[in-house]
């Protein structure tokens, strides 16, 4: 029948179709991005912790000497550039200085992790908006069909609606599940930031009240 609306299985215009398929590919590229995610966040960790850890020994000590706090030998290029840096900027700072330049340092490592996460945002929203318009299409292909078809169905109707309400619901589940995992990546950054001041905050306290006893 005209309109697609007697069918063995749904059947949607080509606007449907071509939402179905851009959904489809975004699951594809859901998931990619959440492995490439979690790899990229266990590398900031690790290279983050390497920094701190040396900054943690440095604090300790019984003379603080930022100049060599970061030791220039590492296996990991990027690192080795970050830690220079990080090495110049913190000479003559104190202790509690730190916090900001790791902070900045923290920034210029999680660059492609922000990218992925803005990515993976807009992949969100764009497959509910996909969503949205394949689903509108189906509906108006249904009510055409029956103002222009007097013998149309009620049932045959109601079932296109159905079919463009479903779509309509696993797009913006498909949405919904980019938006968390883009949150998720965002928040965990934000508590690796946290991390790191409290473990400098408390090794800093440690080291005056050391000196305070002493």
């Amino acid at each position: 029948m005209q309109f697609g609306l007697e069918f063995s299985g749904p059947t949607y215009g080509t606007i449907g179709r071509l939402a179905i398929l851009y959904m489809i590919l975004g699951v594809l590229v859901m998931l990619y991005m959440f492995i490439s995610t979690l790899k990229r966040y266990s590398h900031i960790r690790r290279r983050t912790r390497s920094l701190v850890n040396q900054i943690l020994a440095q604090i300790r000590k019984s003379e603080w000497e930022p100049s060599a706090l970061i030791s220039p030998s590492t296996e990991d290029p990027q690192l080795s550039v970050c830690a220079a840096a990080l090495r110049q900027e913190l000479s003559g700072q104190s202790p509690i200085a730190i916090i900001e330049s790791l902070k900045r340092t923290l920034d210029l490592l999680g660059q492609r992790l922000k990218q992925m996460i803005d990515y993976l945002r807009l992949l969100g929203w764009s497959v509910c908006f996909v969503g949205f318009i394949g689903a509108l299409s189906h509906t108006c292909n249904s009510l055409r069909a029956a103002a222009y078809l007097k013998d149309v169905p009620l049932g045959a109707l109601a079932l296109g609606i159905y079919e463009s309400v479903a779509l309509l619901e696993i797009a913006l589940f498909i949405g919904l599940i980019c938006l968390a995992g883009s949150y998720f990546n965002q928040s965990r950054l934000s508590s690796l930031n946290l991390e790191v001041s409290d473990l400098i905050l408390k090794a800093a306290e440690e080291r005056t009240t050391q000196d305070l006893i002493i």
